[in-house]
């Protein structure tokens, strides 16, 4: 419980966002990544020095400042992040700059009207895969921000983040509907299921099995076993 260290930062509006370790290839200890109203910025991860910031962010695209609550993905070197608020939505891909430099990420693309403002996007191989808070689900091309495909999934919106299980994902929304989706560039519904109460709580995976937690109930699903 000892302080290591401690950096002071910007504050604007509360922000949820979960920090992002970015681990890669040649570097011997990760970035710290935070998203914010703010900015983006990377921190020495044993100190907490900054050592790159991309800020200014959403000050050419909105009027007022947006929250950021979902967790940032990383395909490759674009790290996809997403903020939303009264202000509608925005996300945008940032191009992480090589290893051992301390130059800021530079933003690839942008988009202010489908990415999810509260669930956190998902990376499988070079597409970037969400539901959002209005009820649709989507797969984009990570390092140019182009659309493969946006469908209605649902008349209810979702709060809980998808998971990625073997290739498919996992989604459940606010109206207590579980949807199994295909993480691929064509879209396919491969399965819906009903629970009846609300959920906003992402689901967790333990033992091959799935636990959602309702408003009132915790729900175990999976094959049973024998001892």
């Amino acid at each position: 419980g000892k302080l290591l260290w401690e950096t002071e930062r910007v504050a604007e509006r509360a922000c949820y966002s979960a920090p992002f370790l970015l681990q890669r290839p040649g570097e011997k200890r990760p970035t710290l990544i935070v998203t914010s109203t703010t900015a983006v910025t990377g921190y020495n991860v044993d100190n907490g020095v900054k050592l790159w910031e991309a800020k200014g962010w959403q000050a050419h695209a909105v009027k007022t400042p947006m929250r950021t609550v979902a967790s940032p993905a990383l395909v490759g070197d674009i790290l996809c992040v997403t903020s939303g608020g009264d202000a509608g939505r925005f996300a945008m891909g940032l191009k992480i700059p090589a290893v051992g430099s301390t130059d800021a990420p530079k933003q690839a693309w942008e988009n202010r009207k489908d990415f999810p403002y509260v669930p956190s996007p998902i990376a499988h191989g070079e597409h970037v895969y969400f539901v959002n808070d209005i009820g649709l689900a989507g797969c984009f091309h990570a390092a140019t921000g182009k659309r493969v495909w946006l469908e209605r999934l649902s008349d209810a919106g979702f709060h809980a983040s998808p998971l990625l299980i073997d290739g498919k994902l996992y989604a459940a929304n606010v109206a207590g509907d579980v949807y199994v989706l295909a993480a691929d560039p064509t879209y396919r519904v491969l399965a819906h299921n009903k629970l009846g109460e609300v959920i906003r709580a992402t689901p967790a995976v333990a033992n091959g099995r799935l636990y959602v937690r309702g408003n009132a109930h915790l729900y175990c699903i999976g094959a049973n076993k024998k001892d």
